[in-house]
């Protein structure tokens, strides 16, 4: 495994990349930075345009996208948007917005494609903060809302309320894509991997007056997270948050396996909660050359786990026809080409799976492992 510098040099890139599509191959060089983007050869210019759809591959209307704060764009009818003008540095969060839709982030790279899938939010539900109240979320799981536990401020709201519950199925491809952000948590001593057991989002706002509310102090809802693995799910299961404001996840607490439910407790809404462990201490790097044999469409390539439930993005394939991923060390993957949700390049999906156990290549000079050519038959 890496040193901590060169694995932290890693994660940056898979944080800035997370879910965005190539559909050009412009090379560019980028210094400001070179030092955190060391193993990246491809280097590529950011691009300003780009496109938001639904898992049907139907465009969004009306989807803001935010920077420190601000509305710098908004998508039209065909779920395009244009970035021309915005000063973009890496690092930075893109947050992606609408009403009707799971929120999601994207950490600026110099290499980024616009290019993001957004899941419909749950149905609405209304309910009578007064009471207890018990909604379903996914496939056997469940929140409850004790009386009295929704306010502004701190202070308790009486009244209704109008609540969406969203569940995030990370076996399904879509939803492991449509996550709120990447695969990559923070702690003291650094980021690192996840994978997920499922993540839900939680709304609650006055009824006619879209204004958001949130747990009142000292106050609780306890989540039931189904349980989509139950022989390969331990007895305890992290619980973490979603700081939109970094782009990654924090550890709050654990979930208890019951049986049937993974059971905690969450204190704040609006943002997303994942159960989740770490899939490793640190992700790796590989490489791995992609020759199309009747010329490249202009398709990124994607890594999504199979050992592990997580998802690289999709990934420009650079001037010298590699492609950079980050990935969980001691993992089997699926490499996929020709993503179906790229507008301007749709097709045929390419797929072929990568067994890292049995890859005994070391690093190169750039930090990654070299997986030799992918051909592809187009």
């Amino acid at each position: 495994m890496k040193n901590f510098k060169n694995i932290f040099k890693g994660l940056v890139f898979i944080a800035g990349i997370f879910l965005f599509i190539s559909c050009s191959n412009d090379p560019t060089s980028n210094t400001e930075n070179s030092e955190n983007l060391e193993f990246q050869k491809n280097s590529r210019a950011t691009e300003l345009m780009g496109y938001v759809v639904t898992k049907d591959n139907e465009p969004v209307e009306g989807a803001l996208i935010k920077l420190r704060g601000q509305t710098i764009s908004a998508t039209n009818a065909d779920g395009s948007f244009n970035l021309e003008g915005a000063q973009l540095r890496a690092g930075e969060v893109l947050t992606f917005e609408h009403r009707d839709y799971l929120t999601i982030t994207k950490i600026v790279s110099d290499d980024m494609k616009l290019l993001v899938s957004m899941k419909k939010r749950g149905r609405m539900v209304r309910i009578d903060s007064r009471s207890t109240n018990e909604i379903e979320v996914g496939p056997g799981g469940r929140i409850i809302i004790p009386e009295n536990s929704l306010g502004q401020n701190d202070q308790v709201y009486t009244g209704m309320i109008d609540v969406q519950v969203t569940y995030i199925d990370v076996t399904d491809s879509f939803d492991l894509r449509s996550a709120p952000g990447a695969y990559v948590a923070q702690g003291r001593e650094g980021l690192y991997p996840l994978t997920s057991f499922g993540m839900i989002e939680i709304v609650a706002t006055i009824p006619g007056e879209d204004i958001r509310l949130d747990v009142v102090r000292e106050s609780s809802i306890t989540v039931e997270f189904p349980l989509l693995n139950p022989r390969e799910t331990p007895e305890t299961v992290n619980l973490y948050s979603f700081d939109m404001a970094t782009g990654y996840w924090e550890l709050e607490g654990e979930l208890v396996n019951t049986g049937s439910v993974l059971l905690g407790e969450v204190t704040s809404i609006n943002s997303a909660w994942n159960a989740d462990e770490p899939c490793s201490e640190a992700l790796i790097c590989v490489k791995i050359k992609v020759i199309f044999t009747n010329g490249n469409p202009g398709c990124g390539v994607a890594a999504e786990g199979l050992s592990y439930q997580g998802f690289d993005g999709l990934h420009s394939i650079g001037a010298d026809d590699y492609v950079y991923l980050m990935v969980c060390p001691d993992s089997s993957f699926e490499l996929q080409s020709c993503f179906p949700l790229c507008i301007p390049c749709p097709g045929p999906v390419y797929t072929t799976m990568i067994d890292l156990t049995t890859v005994t290549t070391p690093p190169g000079p750039d930090g990654c492992i070299d997986l030799g050519t992918w051909t592809i038959v187009n």
